[in-house]
């Protein structure tokens, strides 16, 4: 079994976010792509408004990371 609890918090702000320094395309891609009725419809019943809503933006905040440094550092140097 693994725990996601942690990914289902109510917490808006990442972790670690200078961890995320290299990304794979497609899951920035898929990242881009998730929508909160997306989330909505593959894990209701489980989780509901303000984890969605949390979720999302950690989502918006990994993204927004990667846009910067994409910029910054040039699309080859961050995705794989």
């Amino acid at each position: 079994m693994i725990d996601f609890t942690r990914a289902f918090r109510h917490s808006r702000a990442l972790a670690a976010p200078g961890d995320l320094q290299t990304c794979d395309r497609a899951l920035l891609s898929k990242l881009r792509s998730l929508t909160r009725a997306g989330i909505a419809a593959a894990a209701s019943p489980y989780i509901k408004g303000a984890e969605i809503d949390a979720l999302i933006a950690r989502r918006d905040a990994i993204v927004e990371t990667f846009d910067r440094l994409i910029a910054q550092r040039g699309e080859a140097r961050v995705l794989f």
